[in-house]
């Protein structure tokens, strides 16, 4: 089951209706019979409460509500041919980008990158500039092309809003069977 906004009010409502079972009993009632609920109704009403008061918690509900901190979920990964520039101190070198998502870009591999290494990233795409840092996180091989993984390290919202956007026109340009981006 993926977490999202209904499952959390779903999960939610159904701990809501078993706290309301139990403290709305009649007594000779289905499906318990006897003048009292069972000891073992109390004690799972008393767990759903806790677990209940538990995914009230900000830090808990934040998974359902925001898909960037679901973090085991993999973002959508768009194919692309893309120049960039590359930085790490002093030295700047070209990379061409493989593939992007919101989260971070796959990038042909090159002497210059070690992983662990933080980079910025020039990139010119639909008359638009990204300038983002990137932190390399591996290096392997994607269809037969050696390349490094590297996550975006976001610094402001700004930048977050730019590469939403940058992926969302790479969405609308690729549609669902156009070949690959390319920009030269």
């Amino acid at each position: 089951m993926k977490l999202r906004k209904f499952n959390y009010y779903a999960f939610m409502g159904v701990l809501a209706y078993i706290i309301y079972s139990i403290i709305t009993y009649e007594e000779y009632t289905w499906p318990y019979n006897s003048d009292s609920p069972f000891f073992y109704n109390y004690a799972l009403t008393v767990c759903s409460l806790m677990v209940f008061m538990y995914f009230l918690l900000p830090g808990t509900r934040k998974p359902f509500f925001d898909s960037r901190v679901r973090w085991w979920e993999p973002m959508k990964r768009y194919n692309v041919l893309l120049p960039c520039f590359l930085s790490r101190g002093d030295l700047t070198f070209t990379g061409r980008i493989l593939n992007i998502s919101k989260s971070g870009v796959f990038i042909e591999d090159s002497v210059h990158v070690k992983v662990g290494d933080t980079l910025k990233m020039n990139l010119n795409i639909f008359g638009q500039n990204l300038d983002v840092t990137l932190e390399v996180m591996n290096k392997h091989t994607i269809k037969g092309q050696a390349g490094f993984g590297a996550k975006f390290r976001l610094e402001d919202w700004m930048q977050n809003f730019k590469v939403r956007s940058v992926i969302r026109k790479i969405k609308n340009a690729q549609g669902t069977e156009k070949p690959a981006l390319q920009e030269t």
